[in-house]
């Protein structure tokens, strides 16, 4: 069933059983099988209809990252966005940079991406 039509106290105990913490190599898994399942939908293609569908079994991915399960959804959220997002996550948590430093970078490179795109 989907998590929008489960009970309050059903979703609090799913998002309780999340891992802490999920590596990169598991999001990257979770987001490629979702782009996967998206290409293979035959559905409506109205986006509340798509996210309510893959919201079962990518239930996971839509409780630990709401945001990034609904861009890849929309088809906003690029695989080369978010491998751009997980290296910097990873630069942060080994302390190469700073939190600061990681969301400078994260501008950076979205205003590189917005400035290649073809007009």
């Amino acid at each position: 069933m989907s998590v929008f039509f489960l009970p309050k106290d059903q979703v609090v105990e799913k998002l309780d059983s999340l891992p802490a913490t999920i590596d990169n190599d598991e999001i990257l898994s979770m987001v490629s099988s979702l782009q996967h399942d998206l290409q293979e939908y035959r559905g409506p293609a109205d986006y509340g209809a798509k996210v309510t569908h893959f919201s079962e079994k990518h239930q996971k991915l839509l409780l630990s990252f709401p945001t990034l399960f609904r861009c890849v959804v929309k088809g906003t959220f690029t695989t080369p966005m978010l491998k751009t997002f997980l290296a910097t996550r990873a630069r942060l948590e080994k302390g190469e940079v700073n939190k600061e430093q990681a969301q400078n970078l994260l501008v950076d490179a979205g205003v590189e991406a917005i400035k290649a795109r073809p007009e």
